[in-house]
């Protein structure tokens, strides 16, 4: 029985140990960050994806700010299951070999968002087409309240991939990526836009 006990109490401490490792130190935080991963390969099975890459960037309203692109990677939208023909429509039609286009897409805040009051809908052509993961959502939420309060919509590119439609039921699955930076360097880019539009009103 003893060996038994031993083993138990050395697991303990290996656990509590591990822990404790990977605390950070007291005192200290580290900021929230988007998910980013490094793949801009969206459609569900990408290497089926034939389709020429189209750049459809245009210039965002007046409100409108270029938000910064992260330096890597891509952010994943995420619900696009659920506005697959809306973004049929948005990019044209489905096609033999997909499609794989850039456009630009608006990161528009829903406080009365029932599911979510942190909710920020991705929007192209004025179009919704999916949502920022909820714990993206939540990291951004600083930049998307800022933004409301300049009266500001916050633009970004984005890319849809995936689509393709070959007959008898060979379709493919449409996604769309943003690049989309971390909200701290966005919150500098709107102080920045602040101090700028003050100075331009004197």
């Amino acid at each position: 029985m003893e060996p038994v006990l031993a083993l138990i109490v050395f697991g303990l401490a290996l656990w509590w140990l591990a822990r404790q490792i990977g605390k950070p130190p007291a005192g200290s935080s580290t900021p929230a960050t988007l998910r980013v991963t490094l793949s801009a390969d969206d459609s569900e099975h990408p290497e089926r994806l034939t389709a020429p890459l189209v750049d459809r960037i245009v210039e965002p309203p007046s409100d409108g700010i270029w938000l910064r692109p992260g330096r890597s990677g891509v952010v994943q939208v995420v619900g696009e299951a659920s506005y697959q023909e809306a973004i049929a429509r948005v990019v044209g039609r489905r096609q033999p070999d997909g499609v794989d286009m850039k456009v630009t897409a608006a990161l528009v805040h829903e406080p009365d968002n029932r599911h979510d009051r942190n909710a920020v809908s991705v929007r192209i052509d004025g179009t919704v087409v999916g949502y920022l993961a909820r714990a993206d959502a939540q990291v951004y939420e600083p930049v998307a309240r800022r933004l409301r309060e300049l009266g500001r919509t916050g633009y970004c590119q984005a890319r849809v991939r995936g689509g393709w439609d070959r007959g008898r039921g060979d379709t493919g699955y449409f996604g769309v990526t943003l690049r989309l930076g971390e909200p701290e360097s966005q919150m500098k880019l709107l102080d920045e836009i602040e101090k700028r539009d003050q100075r331009a009103a004197r």
